[in-house]
């Protein structure tokens, strides 16, 4: 996995900046999990935009989920640390890093996620004494840049993703004009065609029952499915 360098304790950062040309990105070393051991979690990530959420239902309750619920915890041994992940606690920055790439990037009001740690493993994670949160030190800010490299990966194939949703919901709208009027306008034709001679011919019946069937199917096309984010 790889890390922005900027993401490093300052210890880190300045040990790179001392090479001729400091790297862009910088492989994940197993000296940054030192006090802090194995992180494994689960984020589960949501697209907020107007069109995608109206189609996932009960989208006000998902929009006030969200903005309660939206931030990434902590857990040691299954039990959380606070304050991670409250309402407006967005302690690995992610608003802050959205401001430059508002469309690749994720916001903590979008991301409700969990982390989990071992107890024994992080011992270099010391609680405070008032129980919120770790003590600022090295190993708070490595196990940060090591959260944000692995969203970073999230982000790169969520991207294309949203890519592929939004030429999706493009198609829709675009199909929408006029896809089912013309249909029907054909069929009013055909009645209006039948009712001047006084009889329905078996011709004019299947036309008819096509153009319905292209129309209700057209119609199905367009109904609300769930989406992926």
């Amino acid at each position: 996995m790889l890390l922005d360098p900027k993401d490093l304790p300052e210890a880190d950062f300045s040990a790179l900046k001392e090479t001729k040309k400091p790297p862009r990105a910088v492989k994940s070393l197993r000296k940054y999990q030192d006090g802090i051991g194995k992180i494994t979690g689960r984020f589960l990530v949501y697209d907020r935009d107007r069109d995608v959420i109206a189609k996932i239902g009960h989208s006000a309750s998902l929009q006030e989920f969200l903005n309660e619920s939206g931030g990434v915890r902590v857990y040691r041994d299954g039990i959380r640390v606070y304050n991670y992940g409250e309402p407006n606690n967005d302690w690995l920055g992610l608003d802050l890093r959205r401001i430059n790439s508002p469309s690749k990037r994720i916001s903590n009001n979008i991301v409700v996620g969990a982390v989990d740690l071992s107890l024994e493993e992080s011992n270099g994670l010391e609680e405070k004494t008032n129980r919120e949160g770790f003590v600022e030190g090295i190993e708070l800010e490595r196990l940060r840049a090591l959260i944000i490299g692995a969203i970073s990966v999230f982000e790169a194939e969520r991207n294309k993703d949203k890519a592929n949703l939004r030429k999706l919901l493009s198609k829709k709208r675009d199909s929408l004009g006029g896809g089912i009027e013309k249909p029907l306008l054909s069929i009013k034709k055909v009645g209006k065609e039948a009712r001047s001679i006084g009889q329905d011919r078996p011709a004019d019946r299947e036309g008819a029952e096509g153009l319905r069937r292209h129309a209700r199917d057209h119609a199905e096309s367009l109904a609300p499915r769930a989406c992926p984010w």
